[in-house]
């Protein structure tokens, strides 16, 4: 066949197919193809001659008259199929309305849902949450924010319960937290928005290790107050552990909470120490390995066993008192090893020392309920020295130091700068910075300082006024007021104003 032969069957066979299609072509396309096949000559069939050009433009408008013929009624018999689909489907929906009530308009049943949310109260009851310092609950003070970390080998167990009441109430949120560690359960109810979340302060878990050198730890600040429950603990030490010290703060609005004791290695418990168990007050104490002037046990024969029948005596004595205790072997032994003052026996290290409180620790840990180790240190060495007397993370329960405002710091220097050095240069770098926090001691100088600051009577009050905040800002725990002569420096006001300062604030914050 020749190629304009194969090219006229092939747009003219287009073209039938097109026209064959239901609802057929659109004019459009009827006039392009038809102008399409003129261009070739021919509209009839393969092989017809080619028309004389009258001829060709007469079939040319009979062909066109045709196809719109065609294309009206096919789109006529389209409509009329659909028509039927839908005067069908419209009759099966009229029946299934006949069968059944109408239903309520959707529209409306949003809106009943969003009167509800807009309604919601949600109580939280959750075990263990954590209130930040800065919160409305705590911004009183009042003892609600102190640091209390779970015992090592205690359980801690959580539960959390939440419940949705639907009432057109302020949305609250009542935080309950339970721990299983000596002290007061306490309820905080604070009020929030549905949008607000407690904060919390997650805080690593105990981690075993040695001292060393630096353990993992973790990345808290000397802001970082890890979980908060309880009450502020404030104390006073007086010389004679304790002695007229019940005299001293019987006009007090409201009376120390700490009780702090010094025991040689044979004392029994004080019948004071009893008192205040009785009362309700914690107890802090130093069991130390001082027989008699000149006579001690040492750390290697405590970390070999040797005395752990007295030492267990001494802990079921302690923990008989029914109140929490922390007990330390021996106060500062950081600077007691080398300074010749006989507090400890001659010629110990930081190793033996470790050694001697991580056997203590399992003791107290095997035998007591309300016993918990610490350690008790000085506090202003270096921090490589203060580190090496750290005993092992896991066994370790709380940690105290002595931190003294003397005549060789700043007047203008506050208890929380004061405080924060130990925290920053030891407890952070070293990976104990989760560990519950103790001032054991402190005080500020009062007796004339020797080519430093001597304190004047408002920077004196001014301490004593800022030691909440101190708390506050370091996570402190616990306070105690060492109201005597160190043997080096003198911590006894000589004006009342003093005393009456530090009354004041242990009641605001107390009370």
């Amino acid at each position: 066949m020749p190629r304009s032969g194969r090219r006229k069957h092939r747009v003219h066979s287009q073209c039938r197919a097109h026209v064959a299609r239901p609802g057929g072509l659109t004019r459009l396309r009827a006039l392009r193809a038809l102008r399409a096949l003129r261009s070739l000559g021919s509209l009839g069939s393969l092989g017809t001659p080619v028309r004389p050009e009258s001829t060709r433009r007469a079939h040319l408008g009979t062909r066109l008259t045709q196809l719109t013929a065609e294309h009206r009624a096919g789109a006529r018999r389209a409509g009329a199929r659909r028509l039927g689909t839908v005067e069908r489907l419209a009759g099966t929906r009229r029946a299934g309305r006949a069968a059944t009530a109408s239903p309520a308009p959707f529209s409306s049943g949003i809106k009943a849902l969003g009167a509800v949310a807009g309604m919601v109260t949600v109580v939280l009851i959750i075990a263990g949450s954590v209130l930040t310092p800065g919160s409305a609950a705590t911004s009183g003070l009042k003892g609600r924010w102190l640091p209390i970390h779970p015992r090592h080998g205690k359980t801690v167990t959580a539960t959390a319960t939440v419940t949705v009441t639907a009432r057109p109430t302020t949305p609250t949120a009542t935080v309950t937290t339970t721990r299983s560690v000596p002290g007061p359960t306490q309820t905080v109810t604070v009020t929030v928005s549905p949008s607000t979340n407690p904060s919390t302060s997650p805080t690593a878990g105990p981690t075993s290790g040695t001292t060393a050198g630096p353990t993992e730890g973790p990345t808290s600040t000397t802001t970082s107050t890890p979980i908060t429950t309880g009450s502020p603990e404030l104390g006073v030490y007086m010389s004679g552990n304790g002695a007229g010290l019940d005299s001293y703060t019987s006009g007090w609005a409201a009376q120390p909470n700490v009780g702090s004791f010094y025991l040689n290695w044979n004392s029994k418990v004080p019948a004071l120490m009893k008192t205040y168990a009785g009362q309700g007050r914690e107890i802090q104490a130093e069991l130390s390995t001082k027989i008699v002037a000149g006579s001690w046990v040492t750390w290697s024969d405590i970390a070999k066993g040797t005395y752990d029948d007295h030492i267990i005596s001494v802990i079921k004595s302690l923990d008989a008192l029914n109140t929490s205790v922390r007990l330390a072997l021996d106060v500062e032994p950081d600077t007691n090893y080398t300074n010749g003052q006989g507090g400890v026996a001659p010629g110990q290290t930081p190793a033996q020392y470790v050694a001697a409180a991580n056997h203590v620790a399992d003791l107290i840990h095997a035998n007591s309920t309300h016993v918990q180790s610490m350690v008790w240190l000085a506090g202003f060495q270096s921090p490589a020295i203060e580190a090496s007397f750290l005993p092992a993370h896991s066994k370790l329960d709380n940690i105290g130091w002595d931190p003294y405002k003397t005549g060789s710091h700043a007047a203008s220097e506050t208890p929380t700068q004061l405080f924060a050095k130990f925290i920053t240069t030891v407890l952070v770098p070293y990976g104990y910075a989760d560990i519950p926090r103790h001032i054991t001691e402190t005080g500020i100088q009062t007796d004339a300082a020797s080519g430093g600051t001597t304190f004047s009577t408002q920077t004196q009050i001014d301490f004593y006024q800022d030691m909440p905040a101190a708390m506050m800002a370091d996570g402190i725990q616990s306070v105690v007021w060492f109201r005597a002569n160190s043997g080096a420096h003198d911590y006894i006001p000589t004006d009342s104003s003093v005393d009456k300062a530090f009354a004041s604030m242990t009641g605001n914050v107390l009370d």
